[in-house]
């Protein structure tokens, strides 16, 4: 199923650049003892969308570690149709494994993130600034409107084509880029010049129209 094949999986980490607390920084993304930092200094006048890469598999701890740390996370989980003891079930996993997002009214001190072992480092751009914008913004903002829980979207079978009837697949049937129909997932373009480039969302059949 879609959970454990190669092709739904999301795509690697974008590479970030980590900054000290004066800003001058430029510890290596992969050196886990580098404390996250915030770029050009102490900017308390952002407000929005910010993106953690983690763990994986530890998405759930991080989350708390943000909660109790007053942070408003926004969960980003995703139904999928997996096999568990060849069964057949449906079950929620983090849409994209590793990324955690939350909301700040101001941009966090990065220092105070390296109490959390689960946590590498805050996703920037390449002007180094970590709160979501275009595109990227505009996804998690739908996710928040969703509760953070995309749910399997419903389709058909019409001819040799999947056609979305209903569901968050039929909100972002535009930018679905390739079908998988042995799993039953589909890939969405989130955009080019972004943090989040494509994830992989599961559908269901639910009938067969007739083209005439």
């Amino acid at each position: 199923m879609c959970a454990s094949s190669l092709s739904c999986m999301p795509p690697p980490p974008p590479k970030a650049v980590l900054y000290n607390r004066s800003g001058r920084g430029g510890n290596s993304p992969t050196d886990k003892n580098a404390p996250p930092g915030r770029a050009g200094g102490w900017n308390k006048n952002m407000s929005g969308f910010y993106c953690i890469f983690c763990r994986t598999g530890f998405e759930h701890r991080v989350e708390t570690f943000l909660k109790k740390n007053g942070l408003a996370v926004v969960s980003s989980t995703v139904e999928r149709n997996v096999i568990k003891h060849k069964k057949p079930r449906k079950e929620f996993r983090p849409l994209i494994s590793g990324y955690v997002f939350f909301e700040s009214d101001n941009e966090p001190d990065w220092m105070e993130f390296r109490q959390c072992e689960y946590i590498f480092y805050p996703l920037r751009y390449a002007d180094n600034q970590a709160g979501l914008r275009g595109k990227d913004l505009e996804f998690v903002q739908w996710l928040k409107r969703r509760d953070g829980s995309i749910g399997i979207s419903k389709a058909a079978q019409a001819g040799n084509r999947i056609k979305i009837i209903d569901g968050p697949l039929k909100e972002y049937e535009g930018k679905i880029t390739k079908i998988n129909k042995r799993q039953k997932c589909a890939e969405i373009e989130i955009g080019v010049e972004t943090i989040l480039k494509k994830v992989w969302l599961n559908y269901e059949l639910v009938g067969i129209e007739v083209i005439e």
